[in-house]
């Protein structure tokens, strides 16, 4: 080979290395580091089916617990708990969006912590945050999607952000269904009223 074929040939493959093949080599390296950060994700088992997405939940819309409210109507009273029957059959969690919140959002791993009241359709209530010492009540914490809790709470508090105050309407289903829970009867239907104080990121491991 001449000194100006080989000229060309130093020059074509500089070329390619400033252009195209500079380019695939990036490419390659970008794809390389996008599998080593998926394999450094929580390794915790998540249900996609238990966290459903924003647009499969079933938002009653916002209603006010104000007494002197005149644009939204007020939400029912635990006397009043019998109205939600109606959502017996329905295929999700229904909610009510008593006050949105403006922190960070609960979405599938992140954990939730949330202070609650559980009512059944006759308003009497089952369940219920604890208190301390201090009078203080005690945060309820769980890993969204990781199948710690019935899936009606996994629907019902997806996508809830910090501060915001939501009721939690469950068809059996989505709850203890044909078997109950003590002092929860079989096929009872359950509200709840939650408050989500905070929420931790999810968490991801060092990759190797």
């Amino acid at each position: 080979m001449n000194m100006g074929k080989k000229t060309a040939v130093i020059t074509v493959i500089l070329a390619l290395l400033l252009t195209g093949g500079g380019t695939v080599g990036y490419i390659l390296l970008f794809e390389q580091q996008d599998k080593q950060l998926e394999s450094s994700k929580s390794e915790v088992d998540l249900s996609l089916e238990s966290a459903l997405p924003k647009n499969q939940q079933s938002n009653l819309g916002i209603q006010s617990s104000n007494d002197d409210s005149t644009s939204q109507p007020k939400i029912p009273e635990p006397v009043e708990f019998s109205v939600y029957e109606q959502y017996s059959d329905a295929e999700s969690t229904q909610f009510i969006d008593i006050k949105v919140g403006s922190g960070d959002e609960a979405t599938r791993g992140t954990k939730a912590h949330v202070v609650y009241t559980g009512y059944l359709t006759s308003g009497q209530i089952f369940d219920q945050s604890q208190i301390n010492e201090k009078g203080q009540l005690v945060a309820f914490d769980f890993t969204l999607g990781a199948g710690q809790v019935i899936s009606g709470w996994e629907q019902g508090i997806f996508g809830m952000k910090e501060g915001g105050k939501r009721r939690l309407i469950i068809p059996s289903q989505f709850g203890y269904g044909e078997q109950g829970k003590d002092p929860i009867p079989p096929n009872s239907m359950l509200i709840f009223d939650v408050e989500l104080v905070q929420v931790d990121p999810a968490q991801v491991v060092p990759g190797n």
